[in-house]
C-alpha cells in the first residue's frame, strides 16, 4: 500500500493487516519529485485599473425566499449580463454589461491603447429593467452588431410588461431602440443561442423563472 501525504511525501507499507488505522510519521516518508508543487505563471493578470473600466455591479433588493422558501438561490440575482463583440468596426473587441433593476447597462468601447470610454445608449433611459441577458449580433444584417437585451428578474407584482424582452439597433455605432422590432417575449431569460447561420438570424431564449415556464425561438427579419 502507498500512502501519500497531503503536505507531500510518500510512504510504501508491506503485507499490512486489513481493518485498521495506520498512523504515518511524515519524518519517515519520502519526497516524490515527480509529485513535488510546480510554480505556474499566472496565465491572467488583472488590469482592471489600467484599463478604465469602473463598474461596480449593485444588486437591488428583493427577498426572493420570502415568496418561494425552496429556492436553491435567487432568481433575482442572477445577473449582470454581458457580451462582447466590435461595435464600431475598429478591430477591437468592445463590451456591454447590463445592470440590476435602478441600475442602468453600461456599454465600453476599446481604444488602441487598450483603455475602455463608456459610451451612452438609450437603455440608460431603462435602468429600471433587470439585464440578465445580452447578445451583440447582426440583427438587421447589415454587417454591424446590434443589442439584444432580456428583462429578467423574479419579482412577480411587476407584470408582464416588464419582462417585456428590447432590441436596439446600431447605425454607425449610435444605438436606437426597435420598439415595434419583437413580439411579445417575456422568457426572463439567460441564454442565447444562434440556432443557424442563415442570413436572417435565429435566436433562441431560455425560458429561466415562473413568470415564464417556456423557451422561445425567434427569427429576424430585415
Amino acid at each position: 500500500m502507498e500512502g501519500e501525504l497531503v503536505r507531500g511525501g510518500l510512504r510504501l507499507l508491506k503485507d499490512q493487516p486489513i481493518i485498521q488505522t495506520l498512523y504515518i510519521n511524515r519524518k519517515s516518508t519520502i519526497v516524490d519529485q515527480a509529485k513535488r508543487p510546480v510554480s505556474v505563471e499566472p496565465k491572467f493578470e488583472d488590469i482592471t485599473s489600467q484599463a478604465s473600466v469602473d463598474y461596480p455591479h449593485v444588486e437591488d433588493e428583493y427577498d426572493d425566499y420570502a415568496i418561494e422558501p425552496l429556492l436553491p438561490h435567487r432568481n433575482s440575482q442572477l445577473g449582470p449580463a454581458l457580451s462582447r463583440g466590435d461595435i464600431n468596426q475598429d478591430g477591437l473587441d468592445d463590451f456591454i454589461i447590463g445592470g440590476a433593476a435602478g441600475r442602468a447597462a453600461q456599454l465600453f468601447i476599446q481604444n488602441q491603447q487598450g483603455d475602455f470610454t463608456v459610451s451612452s445608449g438609450p437603455w440608460k433611459a431603462e435602468a429600471r429593467f433587470e439585464d440578465t441577458g445580452a447578445l451583440l449580433f447582426d440583427a438587421d444584417t447589415d454587417g454591424d452588431l446590434d443589442l439584444y437585451v432580456v428583462n429578467g428578474g423574479n419579482d412577480p407584482s411587476k407584470g408582464s410588461a416588464y419582462f417585456q424582452d428590447r432590441l436596439y439597433i446600431n447605425q454607425n455605432g449610435n444605438f436606437s431602440k426597435a420598439t415595434s422590432a419583437l413580439p411579445k417575449i417575456i422568457a426572463s431569460g439567460l441564454e442565447f443561442v444562434d440556432v443557424t447561420e442563415k442570413v436572417a438570424p435565429e435566436l433562441k431564449i431560455a425560458g429561466l423563472v415562473p413568470t415564464a415556464l417556456w423557451d422561445v425561438l425567434i427569427r429576424m427579419e430585415s
